[in-house]
């Protein structure tokens, strides 16, 4: 009985210095990620001379990720699957403080890096918190490709996911999101519904279209 207190003590020593172990390597790539992409974003990039040739823009924006889609592809598939997280959660916490190019410059990032479809998959994955971080997530990068993907969601069996993919569409769309939404929504739970009344309440006057619609639905 000893020696199989003793055995199971060091096993949990040793699980525990290997959590704190991969803690601190997930930090330091978070840490090397966050400088890397930050001097992507922010660094001035030359103006293409016709500014409605966005495919002028956006070959720039490819030449500045470049480097980051090389270093993934050349990673065994452990290395890659680690780094490659890191380098989405960086740019997801980067989409929550970014305005004007440099947002529409992540959002190039995180489109041709494959995270938009990524993160849209996830929409259907039998665990309902990775279902409800990536409608949140949709929200943050603006990815209008989600649209439909959304829209399914508005009739998720979690509440979590029904709220949050609520809320992402009409980030999306715009108010225009209100009329998909009440259309969908059904027996709505006192926290959706503060949810829905704050989105109704931020476009004020352009909600009431869509509210004089939804008083014909038969649904309470």
């Amino acid at each position: 009985a000893t020696f199989f207190v003793v055995v199971v003590a060091i096993g949990l020593i040793i699980n525990k210095f290997l959590e704190v172990k991969q803690l601190r390597g997930r930090l330091h790539l978070y840490e090397f990620y966050s400088s890397m992409l930050a001097d992507l974003l922010l660094q001035p990039i030359e103006e293409p001379r016709n500014r409605r040739k966005k495919s002028q823009l956006f070959d720039r924006y490819e030449k500045l990720v470049q480097p980051v889609k090389s270093g993934l592809a050349w990673s065994s598939f452990r290395r890659r699957r680690l780094h490659h997280g890191a380098v989405r959660q960086v740019l997801i916490d980067f989409a929550k403080d970014l305005t004007g190019e440099s947002l529409e410059r992540l959002q190039y990032f995180f489109y041709s890096l494959g995270f938009v479809d990524e993160t849209i998959a996830l929409l259907q994955d039998r665990r309902w918190w990775i279902r409800a971080r990536a409608a949140r997530d949709l929200r943050w990068i603006r990815a209008r490709r989600a649209t439909a993907a959304l829209t399914v969601a508005l009739d998720d069996d979690s509440e979590d996911v029904r709220t949050l993919a609520m809320q992402s569409l009409v980030v999306l769309v715009g108010v225009e999101g209100l009329g998909t939404i009440l259309k969908g929504a059904r027996t709505l739970s006192r926290w959706a519904a503060l949810e829905l009344s704050v989105i109704v309440r931020e476009y004020e006057e352009e909600s009431v279209p869509f509210l004089i619609e939804a008083l014909a639905f038969r649904d309470q």
